[in-house]
C-alpha cells in the first residue's frame, strides 16, 4: 500500500493522538504534513523529481517549467542512453539585437562580453579536441548554464533541438493523495507532531525540546537512508573508471 499523505494523517491522529475517529482537525494535520514534506524537500531529503522533454528556442534558450526549484541533469537521449551536457558558468547571458535575433560570439572576446572560445575542426568539421576556455563541464554534445531568475536555460554549441531535464519541482499543489517516499514517512509524522506540540499549551518546554529532537533524529535517518551506499554501485563504478594503461 502507498504511503499517502492523507494515510499518514489519518495515521497519526489515531496511532498518536489516540482518537477514535478523524475529527475536524484533519485538515489542520494534512496542512502540517505538507509542510513537513516541503521542509524535507528543500533540504534534498527525497522529494519530487521530475523528467521532460522541452523544445530549444530560436535563439538557443530553452524556458524553464513554471515550477522548477533546481535542476539534478540536463541533457539529451541518443541511442538510448542519457546524455548529459556540461555546464559552463561562464557562459554570458543571451544577447539580442534589434530584431530578436541572438547575437552569437565570435572566436575572441567581444564587448557583450562572450567568453573566448577556442576549438580546434579540421576542413570537414570534425572536432579534434583542444577545447579551451569552455568553462568547467565541457561536453562534446554542448554547454549550457541556467538562469533561474530569468526563466531558461542557454545553450552553448548544441545543436539540439530538444533536451531533457531532470529537475526539482515545486509541491504547493499537493494534497492528501500525494505518495510519500517510504523513507519520509518516519519524518513527516515526527514533523507533525513537533508541531502539534510547540503549539499545544499543554506541553511544557522538555517536551517541546525533546519532540524536536525527535524531529530532527527522523530527518537524519531518512537522509542516510536516501544517500545510502550501495556496495554494488561501488564496484560498477571502480570497474568502469579502471583503464587499461600502454605497456612501454
Amino acid at each position: 500500500m502507498d504511503f499517502t499523505l492523507d494515510r499518514i494523517v489519518r495515521e497519526f491522529m489515531v496511532d498518536d493522538l489516540g482518537l477514535d475517529a478523524i475529527d475536524r482537525r484533519y485538515s489542520r494535520f494534512l496542512s502540517l504534513a505538507i509542510s513537513g514534506l516541503r521542509d524535507l524537500y528543500y533540504d534534498n531529503v527525497g522529494g519530487l523529481i521530475k523528467e521532460v522533454v522541452l523544445d530549444v528556442n530560436d535563439d538557443d534558450t530553452v524556458s524553464l517549467p513554471s515550477d522548477y526549484i533546481d535542476y539534478h541533469a540536463i541533457g539529451g537521449v541518443k541511442n538510448g542512453q542519457f546524455l548529459s551536457l556540461g555546464v559552463n558558468n561562464n557562459y554570458a547571458d543571451v544577447y539580442k539585437d534589434d530584431c530578436g535575433d541572438k547575437i552569437t560570439p565570435t572566436n575572441e572576446t567581444d564587448s557583450i562580453g562572450y567568453i573566448t572560445y577556442y576549438s580546434s575542426r579540421n576542413d570537414l568539421g570534425e572536432d579534434l579536441g583542444r577545447h579551451f576556455g569552455t568553462g568547467d563541464g565541457y561536453s562534446s554534445i554542448g554547454e549550457y548554464k541556467v538562469y533561474r531568475d530569468r526563466g531558461y536555460i542557454a545553450l552553448n554549441n548544441s545543436s539540439a533541438t530538444q533536451i531533457v531535464l531532470r529537475y526539482k519541482a515545486d509541491i504547493e499543489s499537493v494534497d492528501g493523495d500525494f505518495i510519500v517516499h517510504p523513507f519520509n514517512v518516519e519524518a513527516i509524522r515526527a514533523w507533525i507532531w513537533n508541531k502539534y506540540v510547540s503549539r499545544s499549551r499543554s506541553h511544557n518546554l522538555g517536551q517541546i525540546q525533546l519532540a524536536d529532537k525527535a524531529y530532527k533524529e527522523a530527518k537524519k535517518k531518512a537522509l542516510r537512508r536516501h544517500y545510502a551506499f550501495n556496495i554494488n554501485e561501488f564496484v560498477q563504478a571502480w570497474k568502469t573508471g579502471q583503464r587499461s594503461s600502454p605497456k612501454l
